[in-house]
């Protein structure tokens, strides 16, 4: 299996047309609201833009890892720490594939993060809020019976992906920092 059959895998072409368009509008209706908000000057154009680019890649997390799953009769889940890991080390490359998509997953998370929360977030928070997503999105998976349910792995590998893109963001505002006061 190479990337692009393991990425096709993930990214099915069977959403309904009613989550699309209610994500649409959802997206347009958030639009306006920060345009006001940015005419009131309530909200730089910069925070809004980054809070309407977050909540369209939440919607893209959960439209991969829930939504477009084929449900199953019964909840599948996966308990074992590291399973995946001991799955590489037997010499399956696909789940080395899982893996990086799972990290990569993340790695957009958390370069926007930062710029729409708009004040110095912490570190700790940030990986609270990567947590979060990823296990509200592994619970979803339990409860709707989309996927499987895992306890350590995909939340281990899509915390990393938030903390890389973290990190990339800190990078981002170092540069666009330094190359101001150089300016000046």
């Amino acid at each position: 299996m190479n990337v692009i059959e393991f990425f096709n895998m993930y990214i099915k072409q069977d959403i309904s047309a009613a989550c699309w368009i209610a994500a649409a509008v959802l997206g347009a209706a958030m639009a306006a609201v920060f345009a006001v908000a940015v005419k009131r000057k309530k909200l730089s154009a910069g925070r809004a833009a980054a809070i309407w680019l977050l909540v369209i890649e939440l919607f893209f997390l959960l439209s991969i890892t829930v939504f477009s799953r084929e449900r199953s009769e019964s909840a599948k889940y996966i308990l074992t720490p590291f399973w995946s890991y001991k799955m590489i080390f037997d010499g399956s490359k696909y789940y080395i594939y899982e893996v990086v998509f799972n990290i990569l997953m993340f790695v957009p998370i958390g370069i926007t993060l930062p710029f729409a929360a708009g004040k110095r977030l912490k570190f700790w928070q940030a990986v609270i809020f990567f947590a979060a997503c990823s296990y509200t999105a592994e619970l979803l998976q339990l409860i709707l019976h989309a996927g499987i349910f895992e306890l350590v792995d995909d939340p281990l590998n899509n915390i990393a992906g938030g903390i890389i893109g973290f990190a990339a963001a800190a990078a981002i505002r170092a540069i666009v920092s330094l190359n101001g006061r150089n300016s000046a």
